[in-house]
């Protein structure tokens, strides 16, 4: 009677038996020739019960493929799941997916697939799977101030990962004045600094207000809006600055807000 191996139960000489190489090396080939494959496949509803760590059970009705833990049954591949502030892995493979929880109170989830090919310094590609990074600040405010400057509120949003972002701001933008002018809002999307005039960096939203000579005009109101994608070389917030057109001259701002969107990350 031969012996048999304790996981597989791959028959083998007993040491007090004396050993018949035909019968019982041909019984180990056969069964090695069993179990010693790829994986076992047929539907999920044929998968046979847990218990034997380290065997594969490829589902052919949902092309998933399964480990044996030796007590359950677990899905051999899926996305690791990275809590925000937690970095991506260091040493990827090309095709590795992860799942980056980038708000749990919100449940935003973003995923991102390791693309060795890509055109860039960052190469984890955003493939979806939840919504952007967003804030608002409803209520309203305004500034005299002819140079860039925060107010209160914001807002600003905290950007998680090194990378390629898009980011896309706006604001209800009023400009009370007869005379006209120029009402501004950016957020600081580069690493240069606070926004400044004219900054191709930074691409400011203007409210341009010129009244047409003959009408009375006070004011005027109009919901502004842009996009603009920047690279983000180091986690931090980004805050959106204002500036008013004019010394003097007061420049109102409502329902404010701005989104980011991961387009590559690393």
């Amino acid at each position: 009677m031969p012996g048999l191996s304790p996981k597989w139960k791959t028959p083998s000489p007993l040491l007090t038996e004396s050993a018949n190489m035909d019968d019982q090396i041909g019984a180990m080939a056969l069964a090695l020739d069993n179990i010693a494959k790829d994986l076992t496949q047929n539907i999920l509803a044929n998968r046979p019960a847990a218990g034997k760590i380290g065997r594969y059970y490829y589902a052919t009705d949902y092309s998933i493929l399964f480990r044996d833990n030796g007590t359950a049954w677990t899905l051999a591949s899926q996305a690791h799941l990275i809590t925000a502030p937690d970095p991506l892995p260091s040493n990827p493979d090309d095709g590795m997916i992860v799942d980056y929880l980038a708000d749990p109170t919100l449940g935003i989830v973003w995923r991102f697939k390791y693309r060795a090919a890509a055109i860039s310094a960052y190469k984890w590609e955003f493939r979806g799977n939840g919504p952007a990074v967003l804030s608002i600040a409803a209520a309203q405010v305004t500034t005299t101030s002819t140079t860039y400057t925060t107010l209160a509120g914001g807002p600003s949003i905290d950007i998680p990962l090194a990378g390629e972002w898009l980011f896309e701001y706006g604001a209800h933008m009023m400009a009370p004045d007869a005379a006209g002018g120029v009402s501004s809002m950016s957020p600081d999307i580069s690493s240069a600094g606070v926004p400044t005039d004219n900054d191709a960096v930074y691409q400011d939203q203007q409210l341009y207000y010129y009244p047409i000579s003959g009408y009375l005009q006070s004011q005027q109101m109009n919901m502004s809006s842009r996009e603009r994608k920047s690279v983000i070389s180091t986690s931090r917030p980004i805050t959106v600055y204002y500036r008013s057109y004019a010394v003097g001259r007061t420049s109102y701002y409502q329902d404010r807000w701005i989104k980011a969107t991961p387009v590559r990350v690393g």
